[in-house]
């Protein structure tokens, strides 16, 4: 059970240069027009210089890399033009230039050393400072400290109160009872 459609497309409106033409835009190319010229800059792919008509390409645009392209021919009239050189390198051992000036080496004696002592260098590391530990709960230093399953680190007291009053980790509100955590033995730990 077929049914015809009364529904008609517009035609689509085509490029001169054909249905299906993609247009490659060289965004790297060498040449570049000459703002106020009137004459057409002679392209590296060798596309014909035709006015572009913007509304017929819709979104077929492809942005090429200079790595991308080869490298334009040089014909006779590009072959005749002068070549313009830039050298962006700066030679700065030039005679005309400034010499530069060092900044002055200034010596200073450390307090801690005393002014009649001998500069000698200690040997010995500074000694890191050993890290402290504080309970979420209390706030104080860790006493006896303690870690549950979900790894959270408490004072012993601390979550045995929290496991007997709300039967859950302080930090995570994870639910504990009172064999889920176990005592640990920190490096600082007095007891």
């Amino acid at each position: 059970m077929s049914t015809v459609s009364g529904t008609r497309r517009a035609p689509r409106r085509q490029s001169q240069d054909g249905p299906g033409d993609k247009v490659v835009v060289n965004l790297d190319a060498i040449s570049s027009p000459v703002v106020g010229s009137r004459r057409a800059v002679p392209t590296s792919t060798g596309a014909r210089a035709s006015p572009i008509d913007v509304e017929a390409l819709d979104d077929e645009v492809q942005t090429l890399s200079a790595s991308q392209v080869p490298p334009p021919r040089r014909n006779r009239r590009t072959r005749r033009q002068p070549v313009a050189v830039v050298d962006l390198e700066v030679d700065a051992s030039r005679e005309g230039n400034k010499r530069q000036r060092v900044a002055p080496v200034i010596h200073c004696l450390s307090p801690e050393r005393g002014e009649g002592s001998s500069l000698k260098t200690s040997n010995e590391p500074p000694k890191a400072k050993e890290p402290v530990f504080n309970c979420p709960v209390c706030w104080n230093k860790l006493e006896e400290p303690s870690t549950t399953i979900c790894g959270h680190i408490f004072c012993t007291t601390c979550i045995k109160q929290a496991i007997q009053i709300q039967k859950k980790c302080p930090t995570c509100r994870k639910s504990l009872r009172a064999n889920n955590f176990h005592r640990i033995y920190l490096p600082n730990s007095d007891s």
